[in-house]
C-alpha cells in the first residue's frame, strides 16, 4: 500500500476498544488494507489549531506487548506520524482512582521484563526488574497544562465523560503519573499488592503501552509518544464480575473517555504544527530543507537543551565523519528552535569553496548586515556585540584555522550562541562536542532508524514498492554493510530502481566493489543531489599530512579497529607508541578514527565506508603488501598463541579479545593460504577452535577450514591433527556426524603416530562424543574408555576429564543415573582444577539434566544457578538454549505445564537464532505433545508446523515419527489450522506468539 505523512498515530489492542473508539470520533473512517500483510489502518481528520490533523488508528487484534510492538513498527514506517498514542483501558491501582477516570502515563514500566522467579514456602515468589519507558516530556506537559491552555476543551470534556456513567457516580477526573505494563492479565489483589510495593506511584496496570514505547525507542523515530488510558476496573478478581453485572459499561466509559480526551488534545495543543519561519535577515527565506531525519531524536534533544535559553552552553560543535548527517540534523534543530529563543538564525554554509578570508564576510552577510563596511573581526564584533543571535556555521573543517574567530566572538559578543558542524572539534575554551554516531540499528532488525532510512529513501525512487520479509532483512543487513552511515545508506537506496536489494547485498559484500558502488561515478546525478560521499572522504584526506595519512592508511588494514599494542606490533614506526597515539588522537579529533571504549581494551576503527575508501585509493602504494603482511604475521601467530589460553581461567577475557579481532583472525588467515604458508593457516583454525564454538562463530570457522586441503605437503602431524580435530566439530555442529567421524579417527591415527598422546585423547574423547550424539552407546563408551586410558597414562587432566564426564553420558543415556552422577562429579572436579570455565559450564548442565532425573531438586537448581553464572561470565552463546531446556523438563515432571512450555520455547528460539535447527525441532516437538495432552489443539499445530518449516524431509521422519496427532475430527482441523499458520509465518515470530500466550496466562489458541 502507499501511505502518507500523518500527524498522530494511534494504537488500540482489541476490536473492542476500537468500537468504543470510532463511536466516539463521530466521523467516517476510512480503511486501507496491506495487501501483503492483511492490516487495516483507519484513517481520519481532526479539526485542529493548525488546520485538520490527519490521524491513523491501527487495531493490534490482541492483547500485549508483542503485538503492539510490531503493529507500532509498522505504522511508524508507513506513515511516519509526528506523535504517537497508545489508548485503551487499563486496571486501577491507585486508590484515588475511579471508574472512568483517565491515565496520562509519564513512565510505562515493563515490569516482568527480565523478571525472576524463585520458590518461597511452596509458593512462587516473583522479583520484577522491568524495563522503564518514558513518554514525551513535551506532551505530557501539553496534557498537564490543557485545563489552563485551553479550558473550554476541558470544560466540554468532563461534562461529556460524565455522562458515560451511572447518575451519582464522581464526575470523571484526569491524573498523570506512572503506571505498569506486561503480558499478564491482572486480576489479583495480592498480584497489584506486589505491584505497587515496586512503585507506590504507580497509577494503573494495562499490557500494551510497554511494546508500543520499546518500538518507538527501536526505531529511534523522532516520533514523540504518549499513553492515555481509560480506567475500567480495580484489577482484582471483582472486574470479570463487573463486567457481567455492568454489561461492560465501564470498559465502554473508560474507552471513550480515553478516547474525548485524545480528541480534546488533538483539538488543541497536539494538532498545533510549527510553523515556517525566518531563519535569517531575509524575510523571504523559507524553511531550511532536506531529507526527513530519521533517528536523530536524542541528538535533537541534546541540542535543544544544550542551546536552551538560560544554558551557559554557547557553543556546540557536531562532529562526526562526511555523510554522518551533521548538516540534516543542525537543519532540523533550526527548523524547531523556539520562535523566541534568539533574535535571529544566521545559517552560513563555508564549504569547500570559501577560503580562510571569506569568513568574516560570509557571517556578515548571513547577518543581513552586508551594506556594511566589515573589514576584519573587530568590524563583525562592533555590529554583533549586542544581538542575541544563532550562528550557524556549516562545514567548518575547511576553515579550521579561523577558529580563533569565534573565541573572539565569544568572548567580544556575550549574547550571541554558535552550533558548528566540522570534522574536527575547535578545541575552544567552553565548547561542547557532540560526535554524530552511526544510525542505531541491530542484526536482523528491520524497523531501525537505518532500515527506516533506506526505505524513505527508496520510496522517492520507486513510491509504489512493497517489501517482504526477505527483502528487508537484506535491507538490515545492506545497513550493517555500510556501518548505518545516512549518506551511504542513501546512496544505496537510489540504486533500487536499477538492482533488486539482494543484488545491492552482494555488490557491498565484495569490498572492492562497495568501494565503487558508493561512489559517485556508480550513479552521477543520484550521488550528486546528496553530496557524494567519496568526496567528503576524499577532503577529509586533503587536509591530512604524509605521517597521518599513512597512519589512516595503516589502520585501515584492521578489520574491525585495532588496539595500540596490536597496531605497535604491525606498524613499524620509529616513534613508538607515543607516536602512534598522537597520530590516533589526530585522526580522531579530525572524525576519521573511532574510539570503541566498551571492552576492557580501546579499540581504534573506521567507519565501513570511509575504510572501503582509504584501502581502495591509498592500498595500491608498495608500503602497503608491507603492512598488509605486518598485519597478516602478527594475527597469525597471535591466533596460535590462544590455543592453550583459550582452555585457561582467563579464558573469558580471551574470548572477548578473540571475538573483537575474528575479522582480523579471517583477514590473516586469507593471507596465509593466499602466500602458500598452509600450516601458519590451519592453526588459526585450531588456535580459535573455543572462540567458533562458545560465541557462535561456526559458519566462519567451518568456512576457514574448507579452504584448506588436509592433504598438503609440508604439514607438521601435530597441526594436522589439531586442525582435523577442530574441522570434525565444526562438521559436527552443523550436522554433518559422519564426515566428524571420519575426520577424527583419522586425527587420532595421525597423533598416535607423531607422539602426540594429547591430541589423541581429545580425539578419541570426540569420537565418543558424535557416536553418542548418533545413539551408539557402546561405541561411544569404547572411545571414552581408549581416551580415558591415553590421558591417565600422561596425567592429561584435561582430557581425562573430558572422558570421565562422556562415560558419565553415556550411563546417563542407558538409565544409570547414580554412575552417571558419580562420573560427572569427577569430571566436575578435573575441570575446576584445570580452570577450563567453559568445559565446567557443560558439565554442570548434565548435572542438572540427571537431577531431573533422579528428582533431586536441589541439584537441579543448585548447578543451574552456577551454570547460569558461568555462561553469562563467558557470553555462551548456547547454554541459555540447554539450561532452558533441563529446567523445562524439570518443570513439567513436577506438573508446572505452562512454566515446562514457556522453557521449551524460549530455548528453541535461541535455537533457531543459531541456526540448530535438530535442537529447535526437539524442543518443539516436545512442546507439541504438551499442547496436546492439554487440549490446545490449534497451538500444538503451530509448534508442529514450525518444525516442518525449519527441518528437510529426512530430518523430519527422524525426529516427529513418533508423535501423534489428534482423534477427532474436528480436533484434526484445528491442528491442521495451526499448523499452516506456523508452516508459513516466521519461525521467529511463531515461537514468539505462542511464548506471549503463555506468559500470559491465556491459550495459545
Amino acid at each position: 500500500m502507499v501511505a502518507t505523512e500523518v500527524d498522530v498515530g494511534i494504537v488500540i489492542a482489541l476490536r473492542e476498544e476500537m468500537t468504543y473508539f470510532a463511536a466516539e470520533l463521530g466521523v467516517d473512517l476510512r480503511p486501507s488494507t496491506d495487501s501483503e500483510t492483511g492490516d487495516i489502518y483507519y484513517r481520519f481528520e481532526v479539526p485542529s489549531a493548525g488546520g485538520l490533523a490527519a490521524c491513523v488508528a491501527v487495531v493490534t487484534g490482541d492483547m500485549g506487548p508483542t503485538h503492539s510492538a510490531l503493529q507500532t513498527g509498522k505504522l511508524l514506517a508507513l506513515f511516519r506520524p509526528r506523535i504517537i498514542v497508545s489508548i485503551g483501558i487499563a486496571g486501577a491501582l491507585a486508590s484515588d482512582l475511579e471508574l472512568g477516570d483517565v491515565v496520562v502515563a509519564t513512565t510505562v514500566d515493563h515490569y516482568i521484563e527480565s523478571a525472576k522467579a524463585g520458590d518461597v514456602a511452596g509458593s512462587v515468589d516473583l522479583h520484577f526488574a522491568g524495563e522503564v519507558y518514558r513518554c514525551n516530556r513535551l506532551l505530557i506537559n501539553a496534557a498537564r497544562n490543557l485545563s489552563y491552555t485551553h479550558p473550554g476543551l476541558v470544560s466540554k470534556w468532563a461534562e461529556h465523560a460524565a455522562s458515560t456513567l451511572p447518575n451519582g457516580t464522581r464526575p470523571p477526573t484526569v491524573h498523570d503519573g506512572p503506571i505498569a505494563s506486561a503480558p499478564v492479565v491482572v486480576a489479583s489483589l495480592t498480584f497489584t499488592a506486589s505491584l505497587v510495593r515496586r512503585n507506590r506511584k504507580y497509577l494503573a496496570v494495562e499490557m500494551e503501552s510497554a511494546g508500543i514505547l520499546a518500538a518507538v525507542e527501536e526505531t529511534g523515530a523522532t516520533t514523540r509518544a504518549l499513553v492515555i488510558r481509560g480506567i475500567s476496573d480495580r484489577a482484582d478478581p471483582a472486574k470479570s464480575t463487573l463486567d457481567v453485572q455492568s454489561g461492560g459499561r465501564y470498559r465502554q466509559a473508560a474507552m471513550r473517555n480515553a478516547t474525548s480526551y485524545l480528541l480534546a488534545l488533538i483539538k488543541g495543543p497536539l494538532g498545533d504544527r510549527p510553523a515556517a519561519r525566518r531563519q535569517d535577515s531575509d524575510p523571504g527565506r523559507p524553511m531550511l530543507g532536506g531529507a526527513a531525519l530519521v533517528g536523530r531524536e536524542n541528538e535533537l534533544a541534546r541540542l535543544v537543551d544544550a542551546l536552551a535559553p538560560g544554558s551557559e552552553v554557547r557553543i556546540v560543535t557536531v562532529t562526526g565523519e562526511g555523510g554522518i548527517g551533521k548538516t540534516r540534523l543542525a537543519k532540523e534543530y533550526v527548523n524547531q528552535v523556539p520562535p523566541k529563543a534568539f533574535d535571529n538564525v544566521v545559517w552560513v554554509d563555508l564549504g569547500s569553496t570559501f577560503t580562510v578570508e571569506d569568513v568574516v564576510g560570509e557571517i556578515s552577510r548571513a547577518s543581513g548586515i552586508e551594506g556594511s563596511t566589515v573589514r576584519d573581526s573587530a568590524d563583525l564584533v562592533k555590529i554583533l556585540s549586542s544581538r542575541r543571535d544563532l550562528v550557524v556555521l556549516d562545514n567548518f573543517e575547511s576553515v579550521a584555522s579561523r577558529a580563533h574567530l569565534i573565541s573572539i566572538l565569544l568572548m567580544e559578543c556575550p549574547r550571541l550562541k554558535f552550533l558548528i558542524t566540522s570534522r574536527e572539534r575547535l578545541n575552544l575554551p567552553g565548547e561542547q562536542v557532540m560526535q554524530l554516531p552511526p544510525l542505531a540499528h541491530r542484526a536482523s532488525s528491520t524497523s531501525s532508524p537505518a532500515v527506516m532510512l533506506f526505505l524513505a529513501g527508496a520510496k522517492r525512487i520507486a513510491p509504489g514498492r512493497e517489501w517482504n520479509k526477505d527483502e528487508l532483512l537484506a535491507v538490515s543487513e545492506i545497513c550493517s554493510l555500510v556501518d548505518c552511515i545516512p549518506l551511504a545508506i542513501e546512496i544505496v537506496a537510489s540504486h533500487i530502481d536499477n538492482f533488486t536489494v539482494h543484488d545491492i547485498l552482494n555488490l557491498l559484500r565484495d569490498p572492492s566493489a562497495a568501494a565503487h558502488f558508493l561512489s559517485e561515478k556508480s550513479r552521477p546525478n543520484a550521488a550528486t543531489q546528496r553530496g557524494a560521499l567519496e568526496s567528503t572522504f576524499e577532503s577529509s584526506c586533503r587536509l591530512l599530512d604524509p605521517s597521518q595519512l599513512r597512519m589512516l592508511e595503516e589502520i585501515s588494514h584492521f578489520s574491525g579497529g585495532a588496539t595500540l599494542d596490536a597496531l605497535a606490533g604491525v606498524v613499524p614506526h620509529a616513534e613508538g607508541a607515543v607516536g602512534i597515539t598522537e597520530g590516533v588522537r589526530v585522526l580522531m579529533d579530525r572524525s576519521l578514527v573511532r574510539a570503541d571504549t566498551s571492552g576492557t581494551t580501546t579499540r581504534y576503527y573506521l567507519l565501513a565506508p570511509l575504510r572501503q575508501y582509504v584501502l581502495s585509493k591509498l592500498a595500491t602504494r608498495p608500503y602497503s603488501a608491507r603492512v598488509r603482511s605486518a598485519h597478516a604475521e602478527f594475527f597469525l601467530e597471535t591466533a596460535a598463541s590462544l590455543r592453550d589460553p583459550l582452555y585457561g581461567s582467563q579464558q573469558h577475557i580471551l574470548l572477548d579479545e578473540a571475538e573483537a579481532d575474528v575479522w582480523n583472525h579471517v583477514a590473516a588467515h586469507k593471507w596465509a593460504v593466499e602466500n602458500g604458508k598452509l600450516a601458519a593457516a590451519m592453526r588459526v583454525v585450531s588456535g580459535l577452535s573455543r572462540l567458533w564454538f562458545v560465541r557462535n562463530h561456526v559458519r566462519t570457522g567451518e568456512s576457514l577450514a574448507n579452504e584448506l586441503d588436509p592433504d598438503a605437503p609440508q604439514i607438521d602431524a601435530p597441526t594436522l591433527a589439531d586442525w582435523l580435530i577442530t574441522r570434525a566439530l565444526l562438521a559436527w555442529l552443523r550436522g554433518r556426524s559422519r564426515a566428524a567421524d571420519d575426520m577424527l579417527q583419522a586425527a587420532e591415527g595421525i597423533a598416535a603416530s607423531a607422539g602426540k598422546p594429547h591430541l589423541a585423547a581429545n580425539a578419541a574423547s570426540n569420537l565418543g562424543l558424535v557416536a553418542l550424539f548418533q545413539g551408539n552407546r557402546a561405541e561411544a563408551r569404547s572411545h571414552y574408555t581408549r581416551g580415558q586410558q591415553i590421558a591417565a597414562a600422561t596425567d592429561d587432566r584435561w582430557n581425562l576429564a573430558i572422558c570421565k564426564s562422556g562415560l558419565g553420558g553415556v550411563s546417563h543415556a542407558e538409565g544409570d543415573f547414580d554412575s552417571a552422577l558419580d562420573l560427572y562429579m569427577d569430571g566436575l572436579d578435573l575441570f575446576r582444577n584445570t580452570g577450563d570455565s567453559w568445559s565446567l559450564g557443560r558439565i554442570l548442565r548434565r548435572l542438572m539434566d540427571v537431577g531431573v532425573d533422579l528428582n533431586d531438586q536441589h541439584l537441579v537448581l543448585s548447578t543451574a544457578s552456577e551454570a547460569a553464572a558461568l555462561a553469562d561470565l563467558l557470553k555462551d552463546a548456547h547454554a541459555p538454549a540447554e539450561i532452558d531446556r533441563v529446567l523445562a523438563r524439570n518443570a513439567t515432571r513436577l506438573g508446572m505445564t505452562s512454566e515446562g512450555i514457556a522453557r521449551y520455547l524460549r530455548s528453541a528460539a535461541v535455537y533457531v537464532r543459531l541456526g540448530r535447527h535438530r535442537s529447535a525441532a526437539k524442543n518443539l516437538n516436545d512442546v507439541t505433545a504438551l499442547l496436546l495432552q492439554t487440549g490446545q489443539i490449534h497451538a500444538a499445530g503451530r509448534a508442529r508446523g514450525v518444525v516442518h518449516q525449519i527441518l528437510t524431509d529426512h530430518e523430519r521422519r527422524d525426529l516427529t515419527e513418533e508423535l501423534g496427532e489428534p482423534s477427532t475430527t474436528r480436533d484434526r482441523v484445528a491442528f491442521a489450522v495451526g499448523f499452516d499458520a506456523g508452516f508459513r509465518g516466521s519461525p521467529h515470530s511463531e515461537i514468539a506468539g505462542l511464548l506471549e500466550a503463555i506468559g500470559s496466562g491465556g491459550s495459545p489458541d
